[in-house]
């Protein structure tokens, strides 16, 4: 296991386990090579399939265009895509987390992103965009 991503992971899950037994479910994405999000959970909330598949397309070539994906460089763009797209926040980066951990409760997004790291993160976002094509 990577000692380096475990000691980057541990202080972003502390808070949320009430036992060390609930580790393995919440933090199981950062460690696997895919994950297959429920293409209905996509879906993002009051959105349609359409809607959704833009706004994750959109933040694609956004995310695309930094030289890093954290919480210093990503959340700032991905809080004025959602503003330009007429979205709240919250229904984008609900997408987003789905598409990037496939849990609807996952540690903070845009820090699990850093862990996770630009590529394999551009890799979920892009199978998540295949599934909502596929989906309609």
């Amino acid at each position: 296991m990577d000692e380096k991503k475990v000691r980057a992971i541990t202080p972003l899950i502390q808070e949320r386990l009430v036992t060390l037994d609930e580790a393995p479910q919440k933090v199981g994405f950062f460690f696997q090579d895919e994950i297959e999000p429920m293409p209905q959970q996509l879906i993002g909330k009051n959105m349609t399939v359409n809607e959704s598949l833009s706004a994750i397309r959109n933040a694609y070539e956004v995310l695309a265009q930094l030289p890093k994906i954290g919480l210093q460089t990503a959340e700032e763009p991905m809080r004025k895509l959602a503003d330009d797209l007429g979205l709240k926040a919250g229904q984008l980066f609900g997408i987003l987390r789905i598409a990037v951990t496939g849990q609807e409760v996952s540690p903070p997004l845009f820090e699990s992103m850093e862990i996770i790291g630009k590529e394999k993160v551009m890799e979920r976002i892009s199978n998540a965009i295949s599934m909502l094509e596929r989906g309609h």
